[in-house]
């Protein structure tokens, strides 16, 4: 029982290192390139392809296709005013406090944007690029990157919602992301008809208006992908 439980200690490690080189790979591969992104020749051309569905919602909106909508339109915005009691020991806001305010923003996306309660599956890796200090003005934006094409094991349709926070700073006219919080987000077809008043749940699609939106999107699909193969792995090797 000891070494089954130490082979799985060490599965787990190994799939973990494997995980962060992974991931850190990506970060300098899209620290590399001019335009911020990772995304390889079969990605840029999907984005591309995205940026044309996009092309009915913004110049013929009444012609458009029903089941689709724009990511800014799934937008949410707050902000806050950082205050003394949220800091942590070393002197800046404690991270769990930035967390909860997108996690609470995030939400309340997933929920308007399915017309269902979400259910919280997953919060990917959080990185902190910037400190955030007492008294600064934090703006958390939000927005819909994707809806899954299948079903969870429960049944279940997921929304991947993309919350960012921007420390703002109105003297220098300045805005500095700090950080940004990728959440996954169940949605349960409970009441029997879909959003539109048929048989089912449905979830629109969301397509890009630019091309930092198309980016966004497959970025974040990529990384789910890395995910899910990931996990899936993990699950046959146990």
């Amino acid at each position: 029982m000891v070494a089954a439980d130490g082979t799985d200690e060490a599965k787990r490690f190994t799939l973990a290192q494997e995980r962060d080189a992974t991931r850190k790979r990506v970060r300098a591969a899209s620290k590399a390139n001019v335009h911020g992104h990772s995304l390889d020749a079969d990605l840029l051309a999907t984005a591309h392809e995205l940026l044309s569905a996009a092309t009915p919602l913004l110049e013929l909106p009444a012609l458009a296709d029903g089941s689709e909508i724009l990511m800014s339109a799934t937008s949410l915005q707050d902000a806050t005013l950082c205050m003394p009691q949220q800091r942590n020991p070393a002197g800046r806001i404690f991270g769990g406090f930035l967390m909860r305010r997108a996690f609470e923003l995030g939400f309340s996306t997933a929920y308007l944007f399915a017309g269902r309660m979400p259910v919280f599956l997953e919060l990917d890796e959080v990185t902190f690029r910037e400190p955030v200090s007492v008294g600064d003005l934090v703006r958390f934006e939000s927005a819909v990157l994707y809806t899954s094409e299948v079903m969870d094991v429960l049944g279940r349709l997921t929304v991947h919602v993309e919350v960012r926070a921007n420390v703002i700073k109105p003297e220098a006219r300045t805005s500095v992301t700090s950080n940004t919080f990728n959440f996954t987000f169940g949605v349960a077809d409970d009441s029997g008809r879909s959003a539109r008043g048929g048989g089912g749940m449905e979830l629109k699609r969301v397509v890009p208006a630019t091309h930092e939106q198309a980016y966004r999107i497959l970025e974040r699909y990529k990384a789910d992908l890395v995910q899910r193969s990931e996990d899936e792995s993990h699950t046959a090797s146990v």
